[in-house]
This record gives structure tokens, C-alpha cells and sequence, in this order.
């Protein structure tokens, strides 16, 4: 049982239920995956959690009031189980989602809770930044009846990508979370992942600030994340327009796609994304380069970043025992980035941030 857009948004609880339906699916095992929306029923925990807090207050605040989710009741999730097990051939490998005919948002379950209950109590809609302060309090209370990763959960709807409610516009750039770069060539090459990045299509600082990430990257939107402390760095594109280091025109905004964010990347290697599927996104075959044991440049704008000799003696070194080489192409490229003077122009803090991983 994992749940209705798995991997997708910031949240550790999403992501973990994306994670773990990738290690299913790459398993040997037989399996199949229930992705539900909201499961409701007689006395579930939902309805008694929020009709247990509107009887406390006149005023209801609800963070995320606008948040859309599609509930299903737990009988039909059992007769779907069900239907699969009698069906073990038909269901084996497998992936349903799960959800309801009628698309509601938070607020409007919460107003059917209190109705239901003949309850009074006003429902307040809380602004984004302080629903962001709600979680962070209400956590510390006993039973931690709303948390931040909660929060960031209900910005991600639950529902059908074909969903929409009246009046509503389905939003054309739904969030999008890539795990790329060195943990998506280390698994393919069988080699032990201990760092894991990430790449945000279709978000903005301001959602990222919002969620309660922290802005990490003096150039670049970089962020961490406010569980794990792991990387997540928006999408973007970038383009010289001086010298050295310095001179980059970066832009960093919800219309960049995962392909321009790719092409920036140095090696085709390290140009590779995994979703929250599990499947692989491989617009410049470093798959390929991979499995013919080449580095290789993604684009002639290599030579934009004078670091990127060093970063790639670094790989060299060390995939030369797995049978890598530079491509003639990329040497080529090389060569000329020393012969322009490039070289001179190298910052000496990120010099010796790149030594001090060669030596690690």
C-alpha cells in the first residue's frame, strides 16, 4: 500500500513511499502497488481527529484549505484488493491508483465533518506562512496533531492528474522531484550512494522558502531540506557572459524544464535523472557512455566553467580502475579551455573544494 502521488512533492513522506515503490519494482519479487487518495470510513482516525478538534474552538484554523484530495471509501480499496488477489497473473506487476468519484478540498471535508457532527465552529482558511508556523508549534504538542511534513504533503493534491473541480484550472506545472547526477550513475555502475541530490521542476524560491527549505546557494538556487538536509536545487539554465567563474546569467523559474536543467551538466554520466517511478531519463545516452566506459561532455558550453578541468581529472582518476577514459572529443575540448586562458581564471575556494573531494 503506498499512496497517491508517491516520489512527488517535498515531503519525506511521499518520498519515501516513492522510494520504496522503486526497490519493489527493481526486486525480483512479484508485486503490486495500491495508490490511494484518502481512505475514509466509519470511525477512521481522520474523522475523529478533525471533529475532535472543531468541538475544542469557535474558530477552526485550517492550513491548506484549498489543498484537493479525491476520497475513496475503504470498502471499495478491499474489493479492489480483493479483485487482485483472485487475479494474481492479471494484477502481478501492477500499479493502481485509488481514489473516489468526487474531488473535494480540505476545506470542504473539514465543513462536511462538521456539519455531519452538527457542529458550529468557523473554518479559517491560514495563510501559506503562517500555516508553515502552525505545523512547526502543533508538532511539539501532545500527539502531534500537525506537523511540517504534513504541511508540505497537503501542497501536493491527491487526486488524478485528470482531476479537476469545478471552476478550477488544473495547474500546468505540477511539481516535480528528479534524483540526479552522481546517486543515479553510482546505482547504475553498482557502486555504494551515499549522497543524494535533487532537481525541483516547476517551482520558484518562494514555494521552496515556503515549505520551509533553507536557501543554501549564494549563485544558485540551491536549498536544503528541512527534515534530512539533503540538496534540492531548483531547475535552471545557465549562460556566460564573462570570464572565469564569474559572469553567469542564471535563471531559475517554474518554466524550466528537467531537459534544459540536464543540458547545463558536465558529463553525460552525470546528466542522467531517475523520477519517482523509478524510470530513467537519459536525454544525452550517458546510460550509453556508461556502458562504454567514456566521459564524455554534455555540450560545447563545457568550456564555460574553467572547474570542470579539474572535475573531470577527478573522475578519471577515479573510474580509471572501472576501464574509463575521456572521449577524444572532450580532450579536445579540454586542451582548448587551457590554451584560452581559462585556467587563470579559477577561483581558488572552489579549487580547493574540488581537491579536497579528489583527496576524499
Amino acid at each position: 500500500m503506498s499512496a497517491l502521488k508517491a516520489g512527488q512533492g517535498l515531503s519525506q513522506y511521499l518520498k519515501s513511499r516513492g522510494e520504496t515503490e522503486t526497490l519493489i519494482r527493481e526486486s525480483k519479487l512479484a508485486w503490486t502497488l495500491y495508490k490511494p487518495s484518502l481512505i475514509f470510513g466509519r470511525g477512521d482516525h481522520l474523522v475523529e481527529h478533525f471533529a475532535r478538534l472543531l468541538r475544542k474552538t469557535p474558530i477552526f484554523p485550517l492550513p491548506r484549505a484549498k489543498a484537493r484530495l479525491a476520497p475513496t471509501w475503504v470498502g471499495d480499496v478491499a474489493e479492489a484488493i480483493a479483485q487482485c488477489v483472485e487475479r494474481p497473473l492479471e494484477s502481478r506487476d501492477q500499479s493502481y491508483e485509488l481514489y473516489g468519484p468526487q474531488v473535494l478540498t480540505l476545506g470542504e471535508l473539514v465543513q462536511a465533518i462538521r456539519d455531519a457532527a452538527g457542529l458550529s465552529a468557523r473554518i479559517w482558511e491560514v495563510p501559506d506562512n503562517l500555516g508553515r508556523l502552525q505545523a512547526q508549534a502543533a508538532q511539539r504538542l501532545p500527539g502531534r496533531p500537525f506537523t511540517p511534513d504534513q504541511f508540505r504533503t497537503l501542497r501536493t493534491d491527491s487526486v488524478a492528474a485528470w482531476s479537476a473541480t469545478p471552476g478550477h484550472e488544473p495547474d500546468a506545472r505540477l511539481m516535480q522531484i528528479y534524483l540526479i547526477g552522481g546517486a543515479v550513475r553510482d546505482a547504475l555502475l553498482g557502486r555504494p550512494v551515499t549522497d543524494r541530490d535533487y532537481v525541483v521542476v516547476g517551482s520558484d524560491p518562494e514555494e521552496m522558502l515556503g515549505l520551509g527549505f533553507r536557501a543554501v546557494g549564494k549563485d544558485f538556487p540551491v536549498f536544503l531540506h528541512p527534515e534530512t538536509g539533503e540538496e534540492y536545487a531548483l531547475a535552471r539554465t545557465e549562460r556566460k557572459s564573462g570570464r572565469g567563474y564569474h559572469g553567469f546569467q542564471v535563471y531559475a523559474a517554474a518554466d524550466v524544464t528537467l531537459e534544459q536543467d540536464l543540458a547545463r551538466r558536465d558529463l553525460t554520466i552525470n546528466a542522467i535523472a531517475r523520477d519517482a517511478a523509478g524510470q530513467l531519463i537519459d536525454p544525452y545516452d550517458g546510460i550509453g557512455d556508461l556502458e562504454r566506459r567514456l566521459l564524455r561532455h554534455v555540450s560545447p558550453a563545457f568550456v564555460e566553467d574553467p572547474l570542470r578541468l579539474l572535475r573531470i581529472a577527478r573522475f578519471a582518476a577515479r573510474f580509471a580502475p572501472l576501464g574509463f577514459s575521456i572521449a577524444p572529443e572532450t580532450a579536445a575540448l579540454l586542451r582548448m579551455m587551457v590554451a584560452a586562458g581559462e585556467v587563470d581564471h579559477l577561483v581558488s575556494e572552489r579549487v580547493w573544494v574540488e581537491t579536497r573531494k579528489a583527496l576524499g
